[in-house]
């Protein structure tokens, strides 16, 4: 518990986005009527609270991203294996395997990573094919 010579850490304006970082959604309007209840020692409570909920979240992100990395790692050695010739051409392999649509092209390697669950910075290793795809299909419709 808080005491009266404590420093509250908490932020009304900013609760609702820690929040929603914490649980990926923001508070109900009943959340909200709750903490305008509290008192400053029960809002500094809650507010630790979300800040331990926001970091499991972020260490679970973490672990998804990993697990991803992991699994796209493998799928691409074995692809190489079943014939693929570079890196390059297995990568090529797997989103022809994901029959991707102009639409889903358009927004390059950072849907390809959304999809996957990798890490943005994979972008570059789609983009390079993702332009030749969309450059074939331009091709056969016009």
């Amino acid at each position: 518990m808080t005491d009266m010579t404590s420093t509250y850490s908490y932020d009304e304006r900013t609760v609702s986005d820690l929040h929603k970082d914490a649980y990926g959604f923001r508070p109900s309007s009943a959340w909200f009527e709750q903490w305008s209840t509290f008192t400053p020692d029960q809002k500094q409570e809650e507010w630790d609270y979300l800040i331990i909920a926001l970091e499991q979240s972020m260490a679970a992100d973490v672990r998804r991203e990993e697990a991803a990395m992991y699994e796209y790692d493998r799928q691409l050695r074995e692809l190489m294996h079943l014939g693929a010739p570079s890196r390059e051409a297995a990568i090529r392999w797997m989103l022809d395997s994901m029959d991707l649509d102009e639409y889903d092209l358009r927004y390059g390697g950072d849907y390809i990573c959304y999809k996957l669950g990798l890490p943005y910075s994979f972008q570059s290793e789609f983009d390079p094919t993702i332009h030749e795809m969309l450059a074939v299909k331009e091709m056969v419709d016009s």
